[in-house]
């Protein structure tokens, strides 16, 4: 009898299990943290703008600083269990899932100065993102290390959107139990479950994952080109060997071409993840129920892995490189299309809110197989004894994660312009919204993908790396 269903005992099927299971723990967890915390400091603990900016100001250097120390971390210490990714998973699931839970407590921020609120909410960004940045670095460098073909890793993707569509529903599951975050101590309870569940499947994943790499802490100083045969075991020459490989990675025009596009595209899923909720209050308000708003919140957020699943012949036929130049086009085209419809176009400026983001969030979802595919050229230029795989996506993290903090410091600084933190429009969800506020949100939800769309186009038409989707590569360090 033919088997209907994957073969699930097999190595390649664990892995891609694993592999998703991580990704619905971090989804379910960043989904409803990305959604709120914006709006949870601003509008419920009522924090400054100024102390709002200092606080990000503080994170975008933490933020920067943490992936590329990450990296050099997991890949060149002597330490065991750092250099073991499946392992960094499960030591670090505990404190990613507490780094989770701590925002969602206001019982014990009523009537603290200001000082005090904007001191938590930089220790909370700081802790969640360190821990984020540990679990899913180890995670990234999985995606390269768990096989060398081109085919399992798009395997690995498939499974990963699976998982990140449950994931993503936790936000439209939080806004119905919570009545759109108007009561915080349902929130709550709800992200303590949350947490719970994504502490169990990042405990599944770290014991059902087998890399086709396997590393070896004893060879953590030897990990750069072929005359690294020469260096001697002690730390001073493992950092010296780090910043050298460093230096080779920092010389790839491939490399620097995607971090300039990628810094473009977390500076704006980060300013749609953020500001979703404020600016679908504000520019759609309860013209069309509160239900409306819970339904455009959790399609935005399933949307872009249903996407990626239904690219995945496209992605097979033409590759990651041209749906990723597609979209840019469609953002720049969508962006201007809505912004001459006018605000005022509510059922047009719904699909759009769902469309920008929706789009924005599953291009991104296709990065890793670009930034694979710049660890294998690496690897196979310098003879690296193992890919550097974590040393790739901390560099890359150091260049780009900082556009998590500068796109919420230029919309607030933005917005208020039209008067946002002084209190305007802050009861559009009780009536209509300030004119004046509203059209400023609109400049920037239109404004904003249009100038970033542009630069990635620019950007991306010098990428070189076109064409891997139609060859397996194979890494110098398989080891099967």
């Amino acid at each position: 009898m033919r088997r209907l269903l994957p073969d699930f005992s097999s190595p390649e099927q664990r892995n891609a299990l694993g592999y998703a299971a991580t990704t619905l723990a971090a989804s379910m967890m960043n989904s409803i943290f990305q959604f709120y915390y914006v709006k949870l400091y601003l509008d419920v603990y009522r924090l400054s703008s100024g102390w709002f900016q200092a606080g990000q100001v503080i994170f975008l250097v933490w933020n920067a600083i943490n992936d590329p120390l990450f990296g050099w971390l997991q890949d060149t210490s002597k330490v065991s269990w750092l250099s073991d990714r499946k392992k960094n998973i499960l030591y670090g699931a505990p404190l990613f899932v507490l780094s989770f839970l701590v925002p969602w407590f206001p019982q014990y921020l009523h009537g603290v100065p200001m000082w005090v609120l904007g001191t938590h909410m930089v220790l909370v960004l700081c802790f969640y993102d360190t821990m984020f940045t540990f679990v899913l670095l180890a995670q990234c460098a999985l995606f390269t290390e768990l096989s060398p073909n081109q085919e399992d890793r798009q395997r690995l993707v498939k499974y990963s959107q699976v998982a990140s569509i449950v994931g993503s529903s936790s936000v439209y599951f939080s806004q119905v139990i919570s009545s759109n975050a108007t009561d915080v101590s349902r929130l709550s309870t709800f992200c303590v479950v949350i947490a719970v569940l994504s502490y169990c499947f990042l405990y599944l994943s770290a014991k059902n994952m087998s890399p086709a790499v396997i590393r070896d802490s004893s060879a953590a100083s030897s990990l750069s080109g072929h005359n690294d045969a020469t260096s001697t075991a002690g730390d001073a020459a493992s950092f010296y060997t780090w910043l050298s490989q460093v230096k080779q990675i920092m010389k790839q025009p491939n490399f620097l071409l995607f971090v300039g596009m990628n810094f473009c595209q977390i500076f704006h899923t980060t300013f749609r993840s953020n500001f979703f909720a404020v600016f679908a209050d504000h520019l759609i308000g309860l013209r069309f129920g509160v239900e409306f708003l819970h339904f455009i919140a959790g399609l935005a957020y399933v949307l872009p892995q249903v996407v990626v699943l239904l690219a995945g012949t496209a992605l097979a036929r033409w590759g990651s490189y041209n749906l990723v130049m597609w979209s840019f086009v469609f953002k720049v085209v969508a962006s201007l299309a809505m912004f001459v419809a006018g605000r005022h176009a509510l059922l047009l400026l719904a699909v759009f809110f769902v469309l920008d983001r929706g789009v924005a969030e599953a291009t991104f979802s296709l990065f890793n197989l670009s930034l694979s595919d710049i660890i294998d050229a690496d690897s196979s230029r310098h003879r690296r004894q193992q890919p550097c795989s974590s040393t790739v996506f901390g560099l890359n993290a150091l260049f780009t994660k900082p556009a998590q903090s500068l796109a919420p410091i230029f919309t607030v600084q933005i917005m208020d312009m039209y008067g946002y933190t002084r209190g305007i429009g802050l009861t559009a969800m009780e009536g209509a919204p300030a004119a004046t506020l509203a059209d400023g949100m609109f400049l920037l939800l239109c404004g904003l993908p249009t100038l970033l769309g542009a630069i990635q186009l620019l950007l991306w038409k010098f990428y070189t790396l076109r064409s891997t989707h139609t060859a397996s590569l194979l890494l110098p360090t398989d080891v099967r």
